[in-house]
């Protein structure tokens, strides 16, 4: 009996195996890298916060060294867009009074696909006693 050898062509296949599966390894590259940059914004925001409060809480401090302390890290840390807030009016801040300094920064300006996140804007907010 003769056995006969069909050639079979398995081009397609591989190209539509490479369809399916490159999305999806693309999609598990993307959002690790999405969410690393989320966590990493927000750590920044606090940093700048803590610092930004500490400046502005100390004696013979003024908002104006605070906020240059706010804009050094945040350029330092590579966040755009971030905006500084204080909750007492400056001339207002006496010592034992509470002073809540609040850092924003829209994540749009800040990732690596920022059109998906046009709505989300992280914001910390740190409180501290004036000296």
């Amino acid at each position: 009996m003769r056995r006969w050898k069909i050639k079979r062509n398995n081009k397609g296949i591989a190209v539509t195996e490479l369809a399916i599966v490159l999305p999806v390894f693309v999609l598990f590259a993307i959002v690790p890298l999405e969410l690393c940059t989320m966590i990493h914004l927000r750590h920044s925001l606090s940093v700048a916060s803590y610092e930004t409060v500490k400046i502005a809480t100390r004696k013979q401090a003024s908002y104006a060294a605070a906020t240059a302390q706010f804009n050094q890290i945040v350029q330092d840390r590579g966040v755009n867009g971030a905006t500084v807030a204080f909750s007492v009016v400056e001339a207002n801040l006496n010592a034992g009074d509470k002073l809540t300094v609040t850092c924003q920064a829209p994540f749009a300006n800040n990732a690596l696909l920022g059109d998906w996140y046009t709505d989300k804007s992280p914001a910390v907010s740190i409180t501290m006693i004036k000296e």
